[in-house]
């Protein structure tokens, strides 16, 4: 698997011809990356073989995770399944994506270890971007106080009652602070795809990241809607099972299991998906 850079930090002729890089991605809609990244799987087994991996794992570890402190605000057993998916599954998988793209055959255990050697940046990188949206709620916090202590002294001034903490409640608060950490989580959404593929550093690839989504911000926005959809599908079926009296159907041991599959296959096609955004964006 070899990086795939940008233009400017790359030696020699840039042109298409010249790159070794399966030039139909260049041309392919979005639809056409997403149908692309469906097949990915099953025309490469190790993708669900390490699905199922870390699923089984996950699964087994469940028990003894949901008992120690729940300081994570989605529960320990939660955020360690998270963490395997978006740091050994997306790495792995984004170098499968890669060299599927190169035109590449390697042996699954080599495509392994050589992706992760850049494991290592990808969660640098994942800490930086948790980091940088919490500045910005941060940020926004400071803003709405500043926004209703001026409010405040209006009212004082004025006699008036423009000042509300309600802002702080409800859809306001979600609106103000979950659009401040909705834009960063976006402008830096395809960074650990690009420390992969390009080989690039934790900063250059906040960087890159930054630069991609403005120019391709379409296709990101439908990678990060397909990326919740499949967060919230199941949810949704159990809930919809349950309110049509099918409850029964749902033995929770196997649809946890099952929920945990259905997350690392999606999980697996959207960072498929954002791979080929970047890899497009070196066009020159």
């Amino acid at each position: 698997m070899e990086p795939i850079k940008q233009p400017d930090d790359v030696e020699g002729c840039t042109c298409l011809r010249c790159r070794s890089t399966d030039l139909q991605v260049f041309r392919r809609s979005i639809a056409g990356d997403i149908l692309w990244a469906i097949s990915l799987p099953w025309r490469h087994p190790s993708v669900l073989v390490l699905v199922f991996a870390v699923t089984v794992l996950s699964w087994l570890l469940w028990p003894a995770l949901e008992t120690m402190p729940q300081t994570w605000p989605v529960g320990t057993a939660v955020a360690f399944y998270v963490a395997l998916s978006t740091t050994v599954l997306r790495v792995y998988v984004v170098g499968v994506t890669t060299a599927a793209l190169q035109g590449s055959v390697r042996s699954a255990r080599e495509l392994f270890v050589t992706s992760q050697r850049r494991l290592p940046a990808v969660v640098v990188t994942l800490i930086a971007v948790l980091i940088v949206g919490a500045v910005a709620i941060g940020l926004a916090s400071i803003l709405s106080w500043g926004l209703l202590s001026t409010l405040t002294w209006v009212d004082e001034l004025a006699g008036t009652s423009l000042s509300s903490e309600s802002i702080y409640d409800g859809a306001s608060a979600t609106l103000i602070f979950g659009s401040a950490s909705a834009l960063a989580i976006f402008k830096f959404w395809l960074a650990p795809e690009i420390c992969v593929v390009g080989g690039y550093n934790p900063l250059t690839a906040l960087r890159l990241s930054w630069s991609v989504t403005s120019l391709h911000w379409f296709r990101v926005l439908i990678v990060i809607v397909g990326f919740s959809l499949t967060v919230f599908l199941p949810q949704i079926g159990k809930q919809t099972l349950s309110a049509l009296g099918g409850s029964w159907l749902l033995w929770d041991p196997l649809t946890g299991f099952i929920q945990m599959l259905f997350y690392g296959v999606g999980y697996a096609i959207w960072f498929a998906v954002g791979t080929q955004i970047y890899v497009r964006s070196t066009l020159p």
